[in-house]
């Protein structure tokens, strides 16, 4: 709709170049502007388009004007590329107009028309092409415009914001302000981006995708409050797209607040079951929220639809892990560290392996591996303290020689984890504690030593 809404626009601008305008030829603009705004604001059928076409034409040859508009308005091919881009049939309408412009070269409506064609059909070089000959005769602020957004698509972004602020120069228009504002994000002009959409808001604020374009702006400036309220707004006007309750959500997961999350997530869902980020997201909010079962059963959804989201494997792993399920959890372990090389990975398989008394797997699993591990890394000594050929008063020293805290943390969980499965529950303890009282970042391995202190809290009670 875009393409006929535009099209006819340029028909009425071009034909507004003299001042010499008479009264029939105002007639004409005034009701071929009332005819693109109905087909703005309505959808219509084959034959209810067909009648309002008809109307029009008759309308256009009652007034016996021989004026430019009128001509332009009559002629056979606009009616027909006109219907045929209605009804979808863009090959059908491209064709039209290439015949058009070779029987008629100078044609500016039939040019600009098979512009935004090629721009559709990202034949981004023919649309720069045909816009640039208008350009030399006409010098319009919406071809301008769509230049500029050709170079936009082609990541020209120099030339497209040269392009858009020609548009500007001469005309404020809806299309070149936001294609500036975009142009301004994407070359991370953060603040320039937000305030350009302002002034887009200020000229047509009906429009939802300006406010997820201005969100993006604030949320790269850590404006998180703000960022949300324009999702908020996006969604009051366009409450049946689905992405804005997803978009909102991650700005909740950034404010932590978490419950708000879920529930734009739920919507997103319910509006785009088949699509499996969704599931994703939520599980992660569901992580965030202590709920290992619901977010294992929403990892699983997400990899059922899609089994090569790899990013998936460890989350899902540990939220088995983190029910117990060690047997469910050790192959997504495995399969995670195949895929990101991470050696959390490559001992938490073990770990769970043994957990559920295959030593022998886990062994397996560490020796197949063991070879891709640096030597000098702290986590080959952990994998050959699990193999049984370090000791664990080495590790500790090496524990004691850590420099960064994130390093400290692992380490001392999975020497925990060691020490746990080899019956020493108050050393486990001990170091779980210290993970837990070091970490101010949210690490993954403090759930599990929060999870395992909660399981020798419940061995104690059932001793007693």
């Amino acid at each position: 709709m875009r393409l006929l809404i535009v099209f006819f626009s340029i028909l009425l601008y071009s034909s507004c170049v003299s001042a010499d305008v008479s009264l029939q030829r105002r007639r004409v603009q005034a009701d071929a502007q009332k005819f693109t705004q109905r087909l703005g604001q309505r959808k219509f059928s084959s034959a209810s388009f067909a009648a309002e076409l008809d109307k029009f034409a008759r309308f256009v040859q009652e007034q016996g004007v021989n004026d430019d508009t009128a001509a332009a308005f009559r002629q056979e091919e606009v009616f027909t590329v006109f219907a045929y881009l209605f009804n979808g049939q863009i090959a059908k309408a491209r064709s039209e107009l290439d015949i058009w412009i070779e029987k008629e070269p100078q044609q500016v409506n039939a040019i600009y028309l098979r512009a935004l064609i090629a721009e559709k059909e990202s034949d981004f070089v023919l649309a720069e092409k045909y816009l640039k000959k208008i350009l030399k005769t006409h010098k319009q602020a919406k071809v301008y415009a769509s230049l500029g957004e050709v170079f936009l698509e082609e990541r020209k972004y120099k030339e497209s914001r040269q392009a858009f602020e020609e548009s500007l120069r001469r005309e404020k228009n809806y299309i070149a302000l936001r294609g500036l504002g975009n142009v301004l994000l994407y070359t991370k002009k953060y603040g320039e981006a937000e305030r350009t959409f302002d002034k887009v808001i200020d000229f047509k604020s009906d429009d939802p995708f300006l406010y997820m374009d201005r969100a993006l702006s604030r949320i790269h400036q850590n404006a998180l409050r703000p960022a949300a309220a324009d999702f908020t707004r996006a969604i009051r006007l366009l409450p049946e797209f689905p992405w804005n309750y997803l978009d909102r959500g991650q700005v909740y997961m950034e404010l932590r607040e978490y419950r708000k999350a879920l529930d734009d997530y739920d919507i997103f869902i319910t509006k785009s079951p088949q699509t499996f980020i969704g599931y994703v997201y939520r599980a992660r909010a569901y992580d965030m929220l202590d709920n290992a079962f619901s977010a294992a059963q929403d990892y699983q959804k997400a990899l059922n639809l899609r089994p090569d989201y790899y990013p998936a494997y460890a989350a899902y792993a540990i939220a088995q892990y983190l029910q117990g399920q060690y047997v469910a959890a050790a192959p997504w372990f495995k399969k995670a560290y195949e895929k990101e090389g991470y050696y959390e990975y490559l001992l938490l398989g073990a770990a769970s392996w043994k957990w559920e008394g295959k030593k022998a797997k886990a062994k397996d699993f560490l020796e197949s591996n063991l070879k891709n591990v640096v030597v000098t890394d702290p986590f080959y000594s952990l994998a050959r303290l699990y193999l049984g050929e370090e000791s664990p008063d080495r590790v500790r020293l090496r524990l004691r020689k850590l420099r960064k805290n994130a390093d400290k943390i692992k380490v001392s969980v999975y020497l925990a984890i060691y020490y746990d499965q080899n019956n020493k529950k108050a050393l486990a303890h001990a170091l779980y504690q210290n993970a837990i009282a070091r970490d101010t970042q949210g690490f993954f391995e403090t759930k599990l030593a929060r999870y395992h202190i909660m399981l020798q809290s419940m061995e104690n009670s059932k001793s007693e």
